[in-house]
């Protein structure tokens, strides 16, 4: 008797695990970029994004006589016709810029955009949390790029500010063409 008490004890709990684990939601990690709001839930966001970091062309620090901090921005022209389209779709609807999984921007948008212009702002009160999260926009594009060129010797005649200038200059799709036309000769 002790022993069936004792399996339906651990069966109990192991419906009540298997129930808790089920109820909790699953953290999502989405990579850094612009996704659609779908809703008002807590996780309301499209799955996939419409751009991401790697496909940012330009990103720039601006600030406003005030002092209020901006990120403003291009996407690559390689998705430019993408963001147009989808800034269509959500005309009348918000957008929102995940950072390290944390919706940072949320707004709404007015019209097609197809120049590729965007603009990451936040409110005041942690708008100096701007400068943080540039600085790191901009190492993650860095990042991307080298991880491309990963194999390629570094030239020791510029310093490493300057070759994270050239690298903030080229987007991650120019870079990859530019990498398969050395890998392969015959596109030349």
């Amino acid at each position: 008797m002790k022993i069936v008490s004792n399996l339906l004890g651990i069966g109990v709990m192991f419906c009540f695990l298997v129930a808790c684990s089920q109820s909790q939601p699953q953290a999502v990690h989405r990579e850094n970029g612009w996704y659609y709001v779908l809703g008002e839930n807590q996780d309301s966001l499209s799955r996939e994004p419409i751009v991401t970091v790697k496909e940012f062309a330009e990103v720039r620090l601006d600030s406003d006589t005030s002092g209020v901090y901006v990120i403003t921005g291009v996407v690559s022209k390689h998705k430019q016709q993408e963001w147009a389209d989808a800034t269509e779709r959500a005309v009348g609807k918000h957008i929102a810029f995940v950072f390290n999984d944390s919706i940072v921007s949320s707004p709404q948008v007015n019209q097609r955009i197809e120049s590729g212009n965007f603009q990451i702002s936040i409110p005041r009160e942690r708008n100096s949390d701007i400068p943080t999260i540039f600085r790191q926009l901009c190492k993650e594009k860095i990042d991307t790029i080298d991880s491309l060129f990963h194999d390629w010797e570094t030239d020791s005649t510029y310093t490493s500010q300057e070759q994270d200038s050239m690298k903030m200059e080229i987007d991650y799709w120019e870079a990859k063409m530019l990498l398969e036309s050395f890998s392969n000769p015959e596109l030349h």
